[in-house]
């Protein structure tokens, strides 16, 4: 127990406990109230009257929503026919619940994001590496395990990023970039 005097005639008896955090996640009007918030408390006697528990998170859900949406404005087309849209992409997968605008259902349209990037990355390292997918993403061979991963990187970013000739397509039936 810990003895806290106040002034001469009280004092109070607070057992001593493990503060856990609490994570209050929010934009970032909700993380700035939560800290005027502590900082309003910050006087107070004991750990939990002053909110030391209370940890603010800034979950930016607003450039979240900028990133996707410049995302859909790029590669979003309204054509469903044109390969490698995410249009296209949408229709293949069935993922209904995707739109044209993330702002309709941001939590559908990241996780198709985060798919549809993690698909390709996959494709470009089997490509780079001359190994099919499945041997890529084989328990015995994970993409993680692969020696000069960095390397590997370096090689899907400088083909397929960096480079001027990713604007005029790639050819699918021998795998060069035209």
């Amino acid at each position: 127990e810990i003895e806290i005097r106040v002034d001469e005639n009280t004092t109070i008896q607070e057992k001593q406990q493990m503060i856990h955090p609490i994570y209050l996640g929010g934009d970032q009007l909700t993380v700035a109230r939560a800290r005027a918030a502590k900082t309003a408390r910050a006087s107070e006697i004991t750990p939990t009257q002053r909110l030391e528990g209370l940890v603010p998170t800034l979950e930016d859900w607003h450039t979240r929503l900028c990133l996707l949406t410049v995302i859909w404005k790029r590669y979003y087309t309204n054509s469903h026919s044109t390969v490698g849209t995410l249009r296209h992409l949408k229709n293949v997968l069935n993922r209904s619940s995707v739109g044209g605008e993330p702002k309709k259902d941001v939590n559908a349209c990241e996780d198709f994001a985060e798919v549809t990037l993690t698909s390709y990355i996959i494709a470009a390292a089997s490509f780079i590496t001359h190994k099919s997918t499945e041997d890529l993403l084989s328990c015995e061979q994970s993409i993680t395990n692969l020696p000069h991963l960095p390397e590997l990187a370096q090689q899907i970013v400088s083909k397929f990023v960096l480079i001027d000739h990713c604007l005029t397509g790639y050819d699918t039936s021998d795998k060069t970039l035209t």
